[in-house]
């Protein structure tokens, strides 16, 4: 009988130590840093008058809605766009399924493309590649319990800010 309480009661502590407070919310991981190789980097509008899915065309080359000639950014600007596209609380919110982006950023590499963000406002989300782990980060969530992987509100108010710092034209 002895043996069986003393069972019991090691069984008691061992799942009570595996149970975590539910009240507490979950501490997101720092994701990974998103890196992509480059040694330029251009802002682009586009799509003012059409609707793209994509600011690159099949065979990589600009498609025609790009408004050119684009504003080449610095290297301080670059830095600034992946640490907003990098960091947990640009998402949160539910996204939209348009994707018709308006903004875009694309990063060369010996003149070749070698990565890109694009950032549609009217569905709340990005296409990138590489990915931002933040981001994907939400997405993985998002399959399993409800659709945070858009934009934040704080998110939305970084992104077109940064984009008029750049000279892109930014609807509100």
């Amino acid at each position: 009988m002895r043996n069986l309480l003393l069972t019991l009661a090691i069984c008691i502590v061992a799942a009570a130590e595996g149970q975590t407070d539910s009240t507490q919310p979950e501490v997101m991981p720092e994701p990974p840093p998103f890196h992509v190789e480059y040694d330029s980097a251009v802002a682009y509008n586009l799509g003012l008058r059409s609707t793209p899915r994509s600011i690159l065309n099949k065979d990589s080359t600009l498609h025609k809605s790009t408004v050119l000639p684009g504003h080449r950014i610095n290297e301080k600007q670059i830095i600034r766009i992946i640490d907003i596209l990098n960091d947990n609380s640009t998402y949160g919110d539910e996204p939209y399924a348009c994707f018709e982006p308006k903004h875009a950023v694309v990063f060369y590499h010996k003149g070749r493309i070698s990565g890109l963000i694009q950032v549609c406002f009217g569905c709340n989300n990005l296409v990138s590649t590489p990915e931002f782990p933040a981001m994907k980060y939400h997405y993985r969530k998002a399959k399993m319990e409800y659709l945070n992987y858009g934009f934040s509100k704080k998110g939305v108010k970084k992104l077109k800010k940064y984009f008029e710092s750049v000279g892109l034209k930014v609807s509100s």
